[in-house]
């Protein structure tokens, strides 16, 4: 209906200046008329275009006024509530639950004591401590069930019983020929063994990580290796494949890497420059870029060096050494 108020609004802006006199008894009517014949009045004569908006006032009125309606009539359905429940039917079902609960009540205990008021005999639990799992069963000409769980212990010979509840030489009471006493021991297994993963070339937190879920221990030793990179397992107490007690310890050697050995650089200056390359292979350094430089010196003598005689660089370290190329010396030569 809102839409039809709009459409018909738009009727009215378009309309030019009319004069129309049409009697509506109802509002349907009118809203139908208009839609027909957009210059209908539907709200008696206007003589020009001022009261248009008056018009268009009216409308919008009319409008909001149907929309709040709806709305009222839309959250008067919302707030509509299931009948109430007869108390009565509450009051019946309370009455059934406490009446079913107080007869439950009785039979559990005409049940107890009925059983127990009755005839019994006395059974002493034995004594199964160090007895074989079969041995322990033929005990009692099947009065007894087990329950049983295997553990190992190292303090104790695979295969015995080591635990048992109820504890010996306590009496319990049986009250018909088919009834069991129920006894829980536990029996000794024998150490389980564990087979031996990868370690050997593996980083060292790989070969950590496959001992430490396959539940075995390790020791970890770290030492300078010339080949291996650092961090690289080198060695391991046992061989892949191989089984070990859980309880074993794993030892792993790790690699530092290779190990830096410092030397010191000797006094090159002064010397020729075949000397100066003997003195550095003599010193385990190397001979690094050689500059030809003019010079008051005799030519093919050290006159600079890049590291200063006394330091201390790692092995194999590469010293870089200026030469006299004489007083007549030229780069471009």
């Amino acid at each position: 209906m809102v839409y039809k108020f709009k459409r018909s609004l738009r009727f009215i802006k378009k309309e030019k200046k009319t004069h129309c006199k049409v009697k509506a008894n109802s509002l349907p009517t009118q809203f139908r008329m208009l839609e027909k014949n957009p210059d209908v009045d539907i709200f008696g004569e206007f003589q020009n275009t001022e009261k248009k908006s008056a018009i268009k006032e009216r409308l919008i009125k009319i409008a909001k006024i149907i929309n709040l309606r709806l709305q009222a009539i839309i959250s008067a359905i919302k707030k509509r509530r299931r009948p109430p429940v007869p108390s009565a039917l509450i009051v019946g079902a309370l009455c059934a639950s406490v009446l079913f609960t107080a007869l439950a009540a009785v039979l559990s205990v005409l049940l107890i004591f009925g059983r127990y008021g009755g005839s019994y005999r006395e059974i002493v639990i034995p004594n199964l401590i160090s007895m074989s799992e079969e041995e322990a069963k033929a005990v009692g000409n099947g009065v007894f069930e087990y329950e049983i769980e295997y553990r190992t212990n190292p303090d104790a010979e695979a295969g015995k019983i080591v635990f048992q509840s109820p504890s010996p030489n306590v009496v319990r009471r049986i009250y018909s020929s088919n009834e069991k006493l129920t006894i829980k021991i536990t029996v000794t297994t024998e150490q389980k063994q564990i087979k031996i993963p990868a370690t050997i070339g593996l980083s060292l937190r790989d070969a950590t990580l496959s001992l430490k879920n396959a539940g075995l221990g390790y020791k970890v030793i770290s030492e300078y290796s010339s080949t291996a990179p650092f961090g690289t397992v080198t060695f391991c107490s046992h061989s892949k494949g191989t089984l070990a007690d859980k309880n074993e310890m794993i030892i792993l050697r790790s690699s530092l890497g290779k190990k830096t050995v410092y030397k010191s650089v000797p006094e090159l200056m002064g010397l020729g420059e075949s000397e100066a390359v003997d003195k550095l292979t003599e010193n385990s350094l190397k001979v690094g870029k050689i500059t030809y430089s003019a010079s008051s010196y005799p030519l093919g003598t050290v006159i600079a060096q890049g590291v200063s005689a006394g330091s201390e660089v790692a092995e194999q370290s590469e010293i870089s050494l200026t030469v006299s190329g004489g007083p007549r010396y030229q780069e471009n030569e």
